[in-house]
């Protein structure tokens, strides 16, 4: 009977070991598995950075210029970086817009174009805006909108703010940098503080 017990439970934990692996190999999976155009920066990266956010968020667009200041400062022989921007599903109307809009860009070989295109244009962003982008990226916009009610578009922004939560963030601006969680929420940020988060997550 004991021996049967002991058993039992060793087999208990295999599973439960097995599901830990499988579930950290879906969360990496989820994190850095960004085919080309999906990504800017290196392709074969020391460190990569993703960020969570939302295109209706003040502060996810606010801290979008600076770390772009960042990004452009790094020099040739300092660390190879990647950058992975990852819109989840918004609570409001122009962000769910917004977040369609540059995944259905994607099936056009245009998310990064379509990622910049939306944040640096103003709020809110309505179905017009999706007309302006698609003239200004030379998108097909009849395919353009088809693509914005793709339900594998919906499914990548719900996917994306599942795996924050997964990271330990409840909210946006989030940054990942390694095994590092940084949320950011609403505070200003400067070129130094990304300068430190990659060196920390480098150490």
């Amino acid at each position: 009977m004991i021996y049967r017990l002991f058993i039992t439970i060793v087999a208990l934990a295999s599973l439960y070991f097995i599901y830990d692996i499988a579930r950290a190999y879906s969360l990496r999976n989820n994190l850095y598995n960004a085919g080309p155009g999906f990504y800017i920066g290196a392709d074969d990266p020391d460190v990569t950075i993703v960020k969570f956010f939302d295109y209706s968020c003040a502060g996810c667009r606010s801290s979008h210029p600076v770390f772009m200041d960042y990004f452009k400062s790094l020099p040739e022989d300092g660390p190879k970086v990647r950058y992975i921007p990852r819109p989840v599903y918004s609570t409001n109307n122009s962000g769910i817009l917004a977040g369609r809009m540059a995944y259905a860009a994607s099936m056009q070989g245009k998310f990064i174009e379509a990622h910049e295109w939306l944040m640096r244009n103003p709020l809110p962003i309505d179905e017009s805006a999706a007309v302006q982008m698609a003239r200004e990226l030379a998108l097909d916009y009849n395919k353009l909108r088809v693509d914005m009610d793709n339900p594998n578009v919906e499914m990548l922004l719900k996917t994306n703010g599942d795996v924050n939560l997964r990271i330990g963030s409840a909210s946006v601006p989030t940054f990942y940098v390694e095994g590092l969680t940084w949320v950011v929420g609403p505070r200003a940020v400067s070129v130094q503080d990304f300068e430190n988060i990659v060196n920390e997550a480098m150490q």
